[in-house]
């Protein structure tokens, strides 16, 4: 990815051990001068013509690694998740078959290559006799662009993140006219957690071009479920379904103890089948703590997400929330992720992002939000009070002018910054005008870490 930084880029390949790096020009020499010249390949110096065109006759295993994804990793360096080719093929079967792909369709590969989406969105309809159309920068990204892309070239199917989508959606409540894109007939949504109420938003602008939601590890070949779905259900809860196993895949939600969980109760989701791939790339410790054995299937290895669903009654998984993404407020098990969904439902909210901070009086819950011109935060207050328990409110609003993001599109929670607790009180200050308040005020700044306690201010703000 030419936009990751030069120790990211050095790191990677010092794992690799000996890579030759396929390139092409322009490129910032500077982010590769540690690299021997005899290991860069550019593309642009290559003469096409002169190679064969039949295959090269080298007999592959689907045992074999097919491909590494290198993805963020809690200690802060990159780790490579190893994908063999039977679980990469079943993953590209799986696409074909569930979402119908034939010759008649053109694909947007529109996911940055560090980013495992992009395997099957430049791969599956090749394998069909589609197309692929290839869009790089603005015309992924810029909604005017994209929707642009997607009349000319006649793109049938588009997969994005729900970061993206918020944009796209913004972009049309502003239109006079709908852009006309009669082409596209599946809008696929990966990545995060999708907000129903997105859905609904799509639904109004196009009633006619159906919606999936698709969901996977990158350590299991991509996706493990897909969901498709043409209107906004009832008795959907907090975020749309994933669905259910792709085909060869199998999906187990499980305890702390591993033991299975009824339906309608969270657990973490578990998976097993042909798409595991061989763990992480020189990292044995890492690999055998969440590929384990498989207490169900003798001899097969399950691999824990980290993420936290539920069975639905027609077999269908409700995403919740990462396992790191609960915490304990004021001795209530709070997920982060069911802030996040009500921040994002506001109208003038066009990202939003929820962390915790430690201070001495615990968990604080701090708002990230990226907003229009319109927002006030009075009104946000009073419409989260009319919808969350005081103690999951979050005691700062923190407004960023854009919300940072990765390369994929998601949300970048690590780029968020940090906030000083202590500057945050009320913005009118009133000092203690009684040996009593003072004593009260005293208490409070040394109970909270905080420097200067107004008369009038919130304790649950």
């Amino acid at each position: 990815e030419r936009t990751y930084p030069k120790e990211r880029i050095k790191d990677i390949l010092g794992q690799t051990n000996e890579a030759v790096v396929l390139t092409h020009r322009p490129i910032d020499v500077e982010k590769i001068d540690f690299i021997e010249s005899d290991k860069i390949l550019s593309f642009d110096l290559l003469s096409v013509t002169a190679y064969p065109k039949t295959n090269l006759g080298v007999l592959l295993s689907e045992e074999l690694v097919s491909y590494i994804i290198f993805t963020s990793g809690s200690t802060g360096k990159p780790k490579g998740a190893m994908i063999q080719h039977k679980g990469m093929l079943n993953h590209l079967r799986a696409k074909i078959e569930d979402f119908g792909i034939g010759s008649g369709d053109n694909i947007a590969q529109n996911a940055t290559q560090v980013f495992d989406v992009s395997i099957w969105q430049y791969m599956a309809a090749l394998l069909v006799g589609g197309k692929v159309t290839v869009l790089i920068d603005d015309k992924a990204w810029d909604p005017e662009s994209l929707l642009g892309e997607i009349k000319s070239e006649e793109i049938s199917i588009v997969e994005s993140v729900p970061a993206h989508m918020s944009i796209i959606l913004d972009y049309l409540s502003e239109q006079e006219t709908l852009p006309e894109i009669s082409s596209l007939r599946m809008l696929m949504m990966n990545g995060e957690a999708l907000s129903i109420d997105y859905c609904r938003r799509w639904f109004s602008y196009y009633q006619d071009i159906g919606m999936s939601n698709v969901y996977g590890p990158t350590e299991c070949s991509d996706d493990i479920t897909h969901f498709l779905f043409k209107e906004v259900s009832a008795e959907w809860t907090n975020y749309v379904p994933i669905g259910k196993p792709i085909q060869n895949m199998r999906i187990y939600v499980l305890d702390r103890s591993l033991e299975m969980v009824p339906i309608g109760v969270e657990g973490e989701l578990c998976v097993s089948g042909i798409g595991l791939g061989k763990g992480y790339l020189n990292r044995k410790d890492l690999t055998e703590k969440v590929f384990v054995e498989n207490p169900y299937e003798s001899g097969e290895l399950l691999y824990k997400t980290g993420d936290l669903v539920r069975w639905l009654e027609d077999g269908t998984i409700e995403f919740v929330s990462r396992k790191d993404f609960q915490v304990k407020i004021r001795g209530n098990r709070v997920e982060l992720g069911e802030i996040e969904v009500v921040l994002q439902e506001f109208p003038n909210v066009v990202h939003a992002a929820v962390l915790v901070q430690k201070n001495n009086s615990g968990n604080q819950v701090i708002g990230y939000v990226q907003v229009t011109s319109d927002y006030q935060e009075s009104d946000m207050r009073a419409y989260l009070s009319d919808r969350l328990p005081n103690y999951m409110i979050p005691s700062i609003l923190h407004e960023l002018e854009d919300m940072p993001l990765t390369v994929s599109g998601k949300i970048d929670r690590n780029s968020l910054p940090a906030i000083d607790l202590s500057e945050y009180n009320s913005n009118i200050y009133v000092s203690p005008r009684t040996e009593t308040e003072e004593k009260l005020v005293a208490i409070w700044q040394e109970l909270l870490g905080i420097d200067r306690i107004g008369i009038h201010d919130n304790f649950f703000e």
